[in-house]
């Protein structure tokens, strides 16, 4: 008879064994489960703060793209401009230069 109970006992020590362990397991697994999905939120909200940090990078540099298209066209009407106005500053000093700048080619003749 003792070894009846020893069996019965030995049996039910298990089963609470087995109880506890799966317990346990099944608490681990949801709290790594939950640390998951936080660490996957995380890392989705940083991509969509890269992803918008990378869209207002591309808008800033096409705008320093326009503004320096800008700038070089109206350097050159400038310089142009400047060319242009060449032959009338050398008349207005009195024409005391041996040299006069053509306002069509921006070239110097003698």
């Amino acid at each position: 008879m003792t070894a009846l109970y020893f069996i019965v006992w030995a049996v039910l020590v298990a089963m609470v064994t087995w109880s506890i362990a799966t317990a346990r397991t099944s608490v681990a697994i949801s709290r790594l489960r939950a640390e998951m999905h936080q660490r996957i939120a995380y890392w989705q909200d940083e991509a969509a703060h890269a992803h918008d940090e990378t869209e207002r990078a591309r808008a800033v540099a096409a705008q320093i793209a326009r503004d320096t298209e800008i700038r070089a066209e109206a350097w050159k009407e400038g310089r142009n401009a400047v060319i242009a106005m060449m032959p009338l500053i050398a008349s207005a000093q009195g024409g005391g230069t041996s040299s006069r700048v053509t306002a069509d080619k921006g070239t110097e003749t003698s």
